[in-house]
């Protein structure tokens, strides 16, 4: 009777190890998670960035402490709120869930582009006031030192522009600039930015006028999506300086925005989000096919993404449900189901659930049989 209680001890607690290991690998796909809001509320045009494991949120139109009719006598504010554009840099940390604010960009400014390099950040054009003026400058924040140094600016002055950096340059492709008479016009340059000598440069044109667009890097390509509803993704590859197109998106979006997964822990694909549509748009270069994802839960304009550890953040924006601090985390389906790859981690966990199956059976058996011996 002794001896059928220790086996069947022994055997229960090689279940409940078996049912942890299992545990371990098993998570949630395509879900969100709130996170810890942004301290200071950007409403619209803010950008972020990552580098050394961390979220920068930096810059855009937040909700101003100036009185009310200082502000109106500029401009109108949104959805009721007194605004008022900010240089504000705060620091997220995904591992404990907080924020640090960092050291101001100098040049206040909304409507930038965001991009890192060798753990600085660069912050290129954007507007500058409420009445539509708008910069060329290029600041750069070194986030070892906390202080920010200005390179050379944009050739012209633009708002609307997106920065990529891709080994050692950064490409600012297309922007806009107001017209006095009303409207703008839209650049189609493909300017290029040379960190190690300071020079800008010009490469191969879109093949279209891209206007207004977001955009996101997988590898030595560009993708960009134009905000135009008839217009395809682009891609261009710095490599070769040219340009082709994938894929049109299955559901054209306004004020999109488009961020990438590394291959690091999900697949290298593209996840474009809006406020318009109730699904996350996924776009796999390898097949050159869209596919579908849960919206964020707090639906909002005016957001950023940043990727970290191939997690998708949005940050900020605002609407109905929102007033600029929202921030949620995006795990994909596609993550989910490489990290429990059968042929990584499931035959990991099948073996290691063999040994520990075998190695107590064999201890006891042992010490069985030397009991019996000794009694024998």
């Amino acid at each position: 009777m002794n001896k059928f209680k220790l086996l069947i001890g022994v055997f229960s607690i090689i279940l409940l190890i078996q049912v942890f290991l299992v545990s371990v690998v098993v998570g949630v796909g395509d879900s969100w998670t709130d996170k810890a809001p942004i301290p200071v509320k950007r409403l619209f045009g803010q950008s972020v960035a990552t580098t050394n494991g961390m979220i920068y949120a930096i810059g855009g139109t937040s909700i101003s402490d100036i009185p009310t009719e200082v502000i109106f006598s500029l401009m109108p504010g949104t959805i009721g709120y007194p605004n008022i554009i900010v240089g504000v840099n705060e620091m997220y940390n995904p591992d404990t869930d907080t924020w640090t604010t960092k050291k101001s960009m100098p040049t206040a400014r909304e409507n930038f582009g965001l991009t890192t390099s060798q753990n600085k950040i660069y912050a290129i054009g954007g507007t500058v006031d409420n009445k539509g003026a708008i910069t060329g400058v290029n600041e750069v924040y070194n986030i070892e030192t906390d202080t920010w140094e200005t390179k050379a600016q944009l050739p012209s002055a633009m708002e609307c522009l997106d920065a990529n950096a891709v080994g050692g340059k950064i490409y600012v492709i297309g922007g806009r600039q107001p017209i006095l008479s009303g409207g703008y016009f839209y650049f189609n340059d493909n300017l290029v930015y040379d960190i190690e000598t300071n020079v800008w440069s010009n490469k191969t044109t879109p093949p279209i006028d891209i206007g207004d667009y977001t955009s996101a890097v997988i590898d030595s390509k560009i993708y960009i999506l134009p905000y135009e509803s008839s217009a395809p993704l682009l891609i261009y590859d710095t490599d070769t300086d040219k340009w082709s197109q994938g894929a049109s998106m299955p559901a054209s979006v306004y004020s999109a925005v488009m961020g990438a997964t590394t291959g690091k822990i999900a697949p290298k694909q593209l996840y474009v989000m809006s406020g318009d549509l109730d699904v996350v748009q996924i776009y796999d270069p390898a097949t050159n096919k869209w596919s579908a994802g849960t919206q964020m839960p707090t639906e909002r304009q005016g957001f950023s993404i940043a990727v970290l550890n191939d997690n998708i953040y949005v940050m900020g924006g605002t609407g109905i449900n929102s007033s600029g601090d929202a921030n949620e985390m995006y795990i994909s389906d596609t993550e989910y189901k490489k990290t429990t790859n059968p042929q990584i981690n499931v035959s990991l966990l099948v073996t290691v659930a063999v040994i520990i199956t075998i190695i107590p059976v064999v201890i006891v058996m042992i010490w069985l049989k030397t009991k019996k011996e000794k009694h024998g």
